[in-house]
């Protein structure tokens, strides 16, 4: 494996901490990212905090009530727990089987895609050649993010969020469960689309990525202005079909629905999910309250 391709490998270990990224929120005085959880048969509030997964740990020094609820809660509930042992196998969904992405590419794509990669990564498209459309949409999408925002990126030391709430809870014993493995939610980023479908992402990504990296940017600032309202609305006017909320949100939350109330009714937990799960018709704000539960606000 040849140096670049090495660095490209990196890159993506930082995109399954972004898992999806995460890429995709209902209030008063806006809605907000934190909220308690109550009625329905519950004997002890549960909290759901919706997170953005880039952002480290010492952000949490200025809202102190969310440290306080962790500790009080006797579980945790995040999208995925990172294991090392998996995370190559895991990776292996974003790599093309028998083929490579020059010859997925139309001449005119992949040059203008050579071109951009080096702008932005200092490598050409044989770097990448192995690796899945929507891997490489995503690992631009990071990469940009990660320089664009370099100086909110830096004001921030530690873990990041979804890993410091798990390790966090391992660390005092608690009970930590995931919603989803590795391999499932790399599975779910990298083939609910086939490669044809990947390929006329990536080339409305390449022809709108101004606009579209600038709204990436922009998702951030709502987040951390803790606006839920502005990061859904925001989603509408990005490259963001209803079959990708279908398998990147839907899908997903109908799942972990299934799994919310009964550990919820067990215990008291804190539930960490990227901030736009908690969003819109089919967030996880709307679907609890249709269950029956009672969603508060809490004001950071």
């Amino acid at each position: 494996m040849n140096k670049n391709f090495r660095h490209i490998r990196k890159i993506n270990c930082l995109l399954l901490l972004a898992c999806i990224w995460s890429l995709f929120a209902i209030g008063q005085d806006k809605p907000g990212i934190f909220y308690s959880i109550s009625g329905n048969g519950l004997k002890e509030s549960s909290y759901m905090y919706g997170t953005y997964h880039l952002i480290k740990d010492s952000y949490l020094h200025s809202y102190p009530l969310v440290k306080e609820k962790l500790t009080n809660a006797k579980g945790v509930v995040v999208e995925v727990v990172i294991d090392s042992s998996q995370t190559a196998a895991a990776m292996g969904a974003g790599m093309l089987k028998g083929k490579t992405l020059s010859s997925l590419l139309p001449p005119s794509t992949a040059d203008s895609l050579d071109v951009i990669l080096k702008e932005s990564i200092g490598v050409g498209i044989a770097a990448v050649n192995k690796l899945k459309p929507v891997n490489v949409t995503l690992t631009l999408s990071l990469v940009h993010m990660m320089k664009s925002n370099e100086s909110i990126m830096n004001q921030y030391t530690g873990d990041y969020l979804d890993q410091y709430f798990a390790k966090s809870a391992k660390a005092t014993g608690k009970t930590v469960t995931s919603l989803e493995t590795i391999q499932e939610q790399m599975n779910i980023l990298f083939n609910s689309e086939s490669d044809e479908e990947q390929v006329k992402s990536l080339q409305t990504f390449l022809s709108k990525r101004t606009s579209m990296m600038a709204m990436g940017d922009t998702l951030l600032l709502h987040w951390l202005d803790r606006d839920l309202n502005k990061m859904y609305e925001l989603t509408k006017q990005m490259n963001f079909s209803s079959a990708d909320e279908e398998y990147l949100i839907k899908k997903r939350n109908l799942d972990w629905m299934e799994k919310l109330p009964k550990l919820m009714q067990q215990e008291s937990n804190f539930i960490a999910v990227g901030a736009l799960h908690l969003a819109g018709q089919w967030g996880l704000i709307k679907l609890l309250r249709d269950a029956g539960y009672t969603l508060t606000p809490l004001k950071l």
